[in-house]
């Protein structure tokens, strides 16, 4: 384990020294990672969300055209990933994501709170690794890494990096996400500083599992904006000021398992023979968990309310 945190520390310090704006705060995927990690597992994924009853934008003027705010809001978002366990405590993943956003600079005669057509705006690398692991009892540690490279090179990259705590008791099980958010790169407002700002986002869960195919879970989600005084706030953001964002609301999780299935004798691979050991109980075969929830904006900067659809594909 303090060698996976060691590769862990590296990737980290190699991503922020190979990287070189004004930012808006760090809004992800919402989605909460655990530390169920199994070597050989394929995950892809599908993180989708809907956004009502947006915040109107806020604007500064000091006598020539108004600045608007950099508060980052999607009317909705498809966030597609695939990963792969590649040991029991080592996963690494991919992915891309579509947003309809809105117009960062609007033009004059247009309103500011247009948005975009539904593209592409982002590809994402992670990886994720267990440090102590937890399955029915007990408390387990772990910790990600996610790097976003948008697809405009004028938009700033951004880097999470933060440590996973899941608490699990029989059924119940209560997982927080925390993670710094490092703001790099973009281009700057004219004759201002690159805001290259640190954030902090936090990804929460408790969760019930009622069955084995039904789980009931409160979650939140929710970003800090700019901590401390780190980056280079523009004149505009000094003005308006921070820009979090906070959401919490029930989801509901349905689970569906397909038994991998011997062509012919119709019993479990793996599970075949008498002599053998039965060691494949985790390898459960296929499973689809379809995730659906509704999550309430907590104060003015964060749409009214928020349709968190999710599919989650294993094999």
């Amino acid at each position: 384990m303090r060698q996976a945190s060691r590769l862990l520390s590296v990737a980290v310090l190699l991503l922020v020294g190979m990287l070189p704006a004004v930012a808006g705060p760090a809004v992800n995927q919402f989605e909460v990672k655990d530390l169920q990690i199994e070597q050989g597992e394929v995950e892809i994924e599908d993180q989708s969300d809907w956004a009502f009853g947006l915040p109107r934008r806020k604007f500064f003027n000091d006598g020539g055209d108004p600045e608007f705010d950099d508060n980052e809001v999607a009317r909705q978002r498809h966030s597609i990933e695939m990963s792969m366990g590649l040991t029991n405590w080592l996963k690494i993943g991919t992915g891309f994501e579509l947003e309809e956003e809105r117009v960062d600079d609007p033009e004059p005669g247009v309103s500011p709170n247009k948005f975009d057509s539904l593209k592409v705006t982002e590809i994402q690398f992670e990886g994720l690794v267990v440090l102590v692991p937890v399955k029915t009892h007990g408390i387990g540690l772990g910790a990600y890494v996610e790097l976003q490279l948008p697809k405009s090179s004028d938009e700033a990259r951004t880097l999470y990096v933060g440590p996973i705590i899941q608490a699990v008791s029989g059924p119940w099980s209560a997982t927080g996400n925390f993670a710094f958010v490092k703001f790099m790169g973009g281009e700057a407002e004219d004759g201002e500083a690159r805001d290259e700002k640190w954030d902090f986002a936090y990804f929460t869960q408790l969760k019930y599992d009622a069955s084995e195919a039904w789980a009931f879970a409160i979650e939140a989600y929710g970003t800090i904006d700019r901590l401390g005084n780190s980056g280079t706030p523009s004149e505009a953001a000094v003005a308006i000021g921070d820009q979090d964002q906070h959401r919490i609301g029930p989801v509901l999780y349905y689970t569906f398992k397909r038994d991998r299935m011997a062509p012919v004798t119709g019993m479990k691979l793996g599970a075949a023979s008498e002599g053998d050991d039965d060691d494949d109980d985790d390898d459960e075969g296929t499973s689809a968990t379809l995730g659906l929830g509704f999550l309430a904006g907590l104060n003015d900067n964060t749409p009214d309310g928020t349709l968190k659809l999710s599919l989650e594909i294993e094999f």
